[in-house]
């Protein structure tokens, strides 16, 4: 299958170790030579998934979401409360030369769904052009992925030396996605040698175990539809990409690739508890 061709898994709802495990097994088949795989899902329960580097004692930071299913992700980045939010993962080919972060899929994938929001009437615009004059000021900036904050501003403050938040969307990268102050998007990469998985989260409305973070639906967007939102992220994504998609399922050797990795790591209570 060509670069202008993809496929499309379909929307749907997973549990916290399928969700991770079906990423890897996407990014090990694209690895291997599969077609460039755009998969949009949902969270069955409310789950707070923690960056691959974070401690899990660190967990005790955030009371409200002390009683959420806990998974440790594979890339790097704060820690999220998945709930009410659109989730995307993208497996996307690379040269295998290439080194560090695809920042270039990052901004791109990044516009497209920024073009996407605007469609439900608000305008979302990365970090580095929001400024820090936002409801973040004062946070420090987030490394997502092992990449730094592009930010070339050289007046760092004070305060930016302080310790991450606990949360992603307490955090800031230049690419990050804002609306009315407020952190909508965050992704992070992880790579294989020949593809790179790029997944993140699109708050859609506030939960009840993150209140203090709004969604776009919260910020005045037209529709809190998961589904019509999804639809629209699609879209947006061919577009930029410029790429068609081919909607088809999980072949039977991923499924089973995503069952071994999930047994292996992210069911598994020692990867959980390994920091």
């Amino acid at each position: 299958m060509s670069l202008d061709e993809g496929r499309l898994i379909d929307l749907a709802a997973g549990d916290a170790a399928e969700n991770m495990s079906l990423d890897q097994a996407m990014l090990e088949s694209v690895d291997q030579g599969g077609p460039p795989t755009l998969r949009l899902y949902r969270w069955r329960k409310p789950t707070l998934s923690l960056g691959y580097f974070q401690r899990y004692a660190d967990r005790k930071q955030h009371s409200e979401s002390s009683q959420c299913v806990c998974v440790r992700r594979g890339s790097g980045g704060g820690a999220i409360l998945h709930d009410s939010e659109l989730t995307y993962s993208l497996a996307w080919p690379i040269d295998p030369r290439q080194t560090g972060a695809n920042t270039r899929l990052y901004r791109l994938t990044h516009d497209a769904i920024a073009r996407a929001i605007a469609e439900f009437g608000l305008r979302a615009v990365p970090h580095s052009v929001a400024g820090r004059n936002d409801i973040s000021s004062g946070l420090a900036a987030s490394a997502e992925s092992g990449q730094a904050d592009r930010d070339d501003n050289p007046a760092r403050s004070v305060a930016e030396k302080r310790p991450d938040p606990f949360l992603c969307f307490q955090r800031r990268t230049a690419d990050d996605l804002i609306v009315s102050g407020y952190k909508v998007l965050g992704s992070a990469q992880r790579k294989g040698k020949r593809a790179v998985l790029q997944h993140g989260s699109l708050l859609v409305r506030a939960s009840p175990f993150a209140p203090e973070l709004p969604g776009i639906w919260d910020l005045g967007g037209a529709t809190d539809s998961v589904q019509q939102i999804a639809a629209c992220v699609a879209s947006n994504l061919s577009q930029t990409l410029q790429i068609a998609w081919n909607k088809a399922p999980f072949s039977r050797a991923e499924v089973v690739a995503a069952q071994k990795i999930a047994q292996d790591r992210y069911d598994n209570p020692d990867w959980l508890a390994r920091r």
